[in-house]
């Protein structure tokens, strides 16, 4: 099973943002869930990371009878996690803050037509 996950909470940050059926990416870092919470949500569902791919935010999870199949000593996200491109981090980082604070005006809700979203992470799961 492959995943995007939010490489801008590296582990052991546990971050997922807050559910609303109309959430969409607005081009900010406010998405998805940490490797960490991927990982732990994925134990508990029987499935073990084994890969993120070089070249993105994809990790990759198979069933946790294939596992050992991979010979992979060490799954934890510290081992498997890497960071996104320095380039693209650092300009995220600069333009978006960190941890949602501070959003320039304007960038701390998601709108939609009539609809205003607030954007909540959860750093707890």
């Amino acid at each position: 099973m492959v995943i995007e996950m939010n490489a801008f909470f590296p582990p052991p940050q546990l971050m997922v943002i807050d559910y609303h059926p109309m959430n969409y990416w607005d081009r900010t870092y406010y998405t998805g869930a940490s490797i960490q919470s991927l990982y732990e949500l994925g134990k508990k569902k029987g499935y073990e990371l084994i890969y993120q791919l070089s070249r993105g935010p994809n990790v990759i999870f198979v069933d946790k009878q294939y596992f050992e199949r991979f010979g992979i000593p060490n799954n934890s996200p510290a081992k498997i996690y890497r960071t996104l491109d320095p380039k693209i981090m650092s300009r995220q980082r600069a333009h978006y803050g960190q941890n949602g604070v501070p959003w320039p005006t304007g960038k701390d809700v998601l709108t939609w037509k009539d609809l205003t979203i607030k954007k909540k992470f959860l750093f707890n799961r």
